[in-house]
């Protein structure tokens, strides 16, 4: 959200944040409001007078709904995938094509990234890297680590830790290196030294904001074709799209043939912040028309 924020102020806009919690990051261009309860009343009450449209990021139909919207335009993102169809919320926009459709929804927008923060790395790249929720058995942990050994590779294991166990002790086997949760500059330092990002999902991924991180910094990644993954992947250029475990090994011993540059160009054309911020522009002009979706 800060990237599409910072984003909207270089196109000339004005933000404010309506939190149920206080932002550690105010003053990096927003204010910010955290009322005191979190209800549709108090959060009517913190809107702006000037206020020409609400962009909600979440999927909280409590607060408002189609039924019964606030009082100003308002445009809803729908991040993760819903229990419900999501008739209720108030113009919804999807993440990408596959998370649309799956809820016969009419408008995604693809995330993306502020490109500057991102570059390709110079480093020899040695290791395969698996970089998520490790206790979450949807993400593919198990899966990247048996890959990774049948392919004859080692691989980074990034996340918190899953099983009850220290992480010294999460390497099964001596090709495996488990680094726990990372952020920031060390995040950014696996991403471009790896010689391919693993995601192998066992879940419809409606994004996946890892797979374009990875590729900007011009590594290739090797996913399933679950979810929007088939989307964000350029199969044969920018990594491979793998039905079994068979062709995410065969993938492993292809990876290195593909281009970090090819990989990166393919994210400046698709998934540049700025190219989110003017699709949601375009969606906001709508919204303020009164038009519905």
């Amino acid at each position: 959200m800060e990237w599409l924020i910072a984003a909207q102020r270089e196109f000339g806009h004005d933000t404010h944040v309506i939190a149920a919690s206080p932002s550690k990051h105010e003053g990096s261009g927003y204010t910010v409001t955290s009322p005191s309860r979190w209800d549709r009343g108090a959060i009517e009450e913190a809107l702006a007078p000037q206020t020409d449209i609400l962009h909600i990021h979440g999927e909280d139909h409590r607060l408002f709904s189609s039924e019964a919207p606030p009082p100003v335009p308002t445009v809803t993102t729908v991040h993760g995938n819903l229990a419900e169809k999501g008739e209720f919320l108030i113009n919804p926009v999807f993440v990408s094509r596959n998370h649309c459709e799956r809820y016969r929804g009419h408008t995604f927008v693809y995330n993306g990234l502020p490109l500057d923060e991102f570059s390709v790395g110079k480093a020899r790249r040695k290791d395969l890297l698996f970089l998520g929720k490790l206790r979450r058995s949807n993400k593919g942990a198990k899966t990247a680590v048996r890959v990774t050994r049948r392919a004859g590779k080692r691989l980074i294991l990034a996340g918190q830790p899953t099983w009850k166990v220290p992480a010294s002790r999460l390497p099964w086997w001596p090709g495996v290196r488990a680094v726990g949760a990372v952020s920031g500059w060390a995040k950014l330092d696996l991403l471009q030294s790896s010689r391919a990002l693993l995601v192998p999902a066992r879940w419809d991924e409606p994004f996946g904001l890892v797979l374009i991180e990875a590729m900007a910094c011009g590594t290739p990644v090797i996913g399933t074709d679950r979810g929007a993954l088939p989307e964000i992947i350029k199969h044969g250029q920018t990594g491979f799209i793998c039905r079994t475990e068979e062709e995410m090994v065969e993938a492993i011993g292809a990876v290195d043939q593909l281009s970090p540059q090819a990989c990166r160009e393919h994210v400046e054309r698709r998934f540049d912040i700025r190219r989110v911020c003017a699709d949601y522009e375009e969606l906001y002009r709508r919204a303020i028309a009164g038009e519905r979706w």
